[in-house]
């Protein structure tokens, strides 16, 4: 069997109708690098949305998103940006998700957009921007990242480590002057000493 038939055969799958074997079918091409499957994945995204269902709808999102975590393509970005016009309707888990697609995507805007994320008011959220952040490897992330370690309020442990594991990712001078003091600090010692390990391998 050649590729082409193989394609086709994917392809097929997206207009299925069951979802799962749409998902399965636009993940294929995804994993080709066919330039059907930005598309497909736009269209199962679009159909999704339309799901009058909302547990059904976010649960389909997630498996979608979880796609372009695998396989990044940067058209998904406009979408991407689409969903967080207005993060507050959505639920912490589909917008940690969010997160970590973003971080995969090399996009003008994507920086942006995971700055805006690190301000979201759970930690869980902010956290994923973090460490999706340090996977963009943009060093303009590093003094926003240590004032989210510096926050000591509300949940503020997930986004204190995953601030500093983000950082160790990233490295600089920056980075390391400020994991060397935050060795210092007892409640978050063991990731500031993991964030230096990584600091020693990105340097």
């Amino acid at each position: 069997m050649n590729r082409e038939q193989i394609r086709q055969i994917l392809a097929h799958a997206t207009t299925d109708p069951d979802p799962a074997v749409q998902l399965a079918g636009v993940r294929g091409l995804l994993r080709m690098g066919e330039p059907g499957g930005p598309e497909a994945w736009l269209e199962y995204v679009t159909q999704t949305g339309r799901d009058g269902d909302p547990f059904e709808r976010d649960e389909r999102l997630f498996e979608a998103l979880t796609a372009v975590v695998d396989f990044p393509f940067p058209e998904a970005q406009a979408t991407l940006a689409g969903f967080l016009r207005a993060p507050d309707a959505l639920p912490d888990g589909l917008l940690m998700s969010i997160g970590a697609a973003l971080g995969k995507i090399r996009h003008p805007q994507t920086f942006d957009l995971l700055i805006d994320l690190l301000a979201h008011a759970s930690g869980f959220v902010a956290g994923s921007a973090a460490t999706a952040l340090g996977e963009l490897g943009d060093r303009r992330a590093v003094p926003h990242l240590i004032a989210l370690a510096d926050e000591r309020h509300g949940d503020w442990f997930y986004r204190c480590t995953q601030a500093l594991l983000a950082l160790g990712r990233l490295g600089g001078d920056e980075a390391f002057a400020y994991l060397t003091r935050a060795v210092q600090a007892s409640e978050v010692r063991e990731s500031a000493l993991e964030a230096l390990a990584m600091l020693a391998q990105a340097d």
